[in-house]
């Protein structure tokens, strides 16, 4: 059986860590007695196409997609379309089709930190920040949507990476809070749009809140915030090791995935 698993802002820190724990986590949840194949599609602007097999001691199948040329501030139908003919062609590459689809939205930028809302004044600021993370999201994502209800696929998870800040308002995180928020509506509006019949739920989203990870961004954070307080928060929580590890919090998302128990279009958190 063949399985696709398709991580938007693999190279580093948590889309990174998804691509090991993901296959990692698919393969135990698999009967023990058939071989099954997952093909890992890993989309960023770093990477340089290619294509690698290895196999598992238990002669599970990994094969690893490595898509370049994905630019999220650069909304081309061509680099969409590469990417949507990569998903076709291992489709095509089957026996069988594809038993499950997992798409996985990880992509994005937090923008400026040092500023409160009131002091935003660049409106090419704003549009840029929200094409990025909102309009290239959308369109993405409804396009491999519609590709994956045209395939066989028996199970088709779609996830976004949130955050807590898009249910719950902090100073000086306007742009990022805004499209999550956004995001999140997007997928609950989506999930009634394809509603789950007769406990048929094949095609389910959820917006998934790491909480905050041990990792290059959460520096960054440290480092930009303007608002002291949070600051302090976050720099107490990295030294006294109360950071959520990337591995633990991606653990916890294909619990998720894996137990399927979540109602579509739901956002959930680490501490949930």
């Amino acid at each position: 059986m063949d399985h696709l698993v398709l991580i938007i802002g693999s190279a580093s820190g948590f889309g990174e860590c998804l691509t090991k724990v993901v296959p990692d986590r698919l393969f135990e949840s698999f009967d023990k007695d058939s071989q099954q194949v997952i093909h890992l599609v890993l989309v960023s602007r770093a990477f340089t196409f290619t294509e690698n097999t290895t196999t598992n001691q238990n002669s599970n199948i990994l094969k690893k997609y490595l898509c370049d040329n994905i630019d999220l501030a650069n909304m081309n139908s061509c680099s969409y379309e590469k990417l949507l003919n990569q998903c076709k062609d291992i489709q095509n590459s089957t026996k069988n089709g594809l038993s499950s689809i997992t798409l996985i939205h990880n992509a994005g930028t937090v923008g400026n930190l040092a500023l409160k809302v009131e002091e935003y004044e660049s409106a090419c600021e704003l549009v840029e920040y929200f094409n990025v993370n909102l309009v290239s999201f959308i369109l993405l994502n409804s396009l491999l949507v519609r590709w994956a209800k045209s395939t066989s696929a028996k199970k088709i998870h779609v996830v976004q990476i949130s955050s807590l800040l898009a249910i719950k308002a902090f100073s000086n995180w306007g742009l990022y809070a805004a499209a999550k928020a956004a995001r999140d509506q997007i997928f609950a509006v989506m999930a009634a749009e394809n509603p789950n019949s007769n406990n048929d739920s094949r095609l389910k989203f959820v917006s998934y809140a790491p909480g905050p990870l041990d990792n290059s961004l959460q520096q960054f954070v440290r480092k930009t915030l303007g608002d002291l307080q949070q600051k302090k928060l976050y720099t107490e929580m990295f030294e006294s090791g109360n950071l959520v590890s990337m591995e633990a919090s991606a653990n916890v998302l294909m619990d998720l995935l894996v137990s399927d128990q979540y109602i579509s279009g739901s956002h959930i958190d680490y501490y949930d």
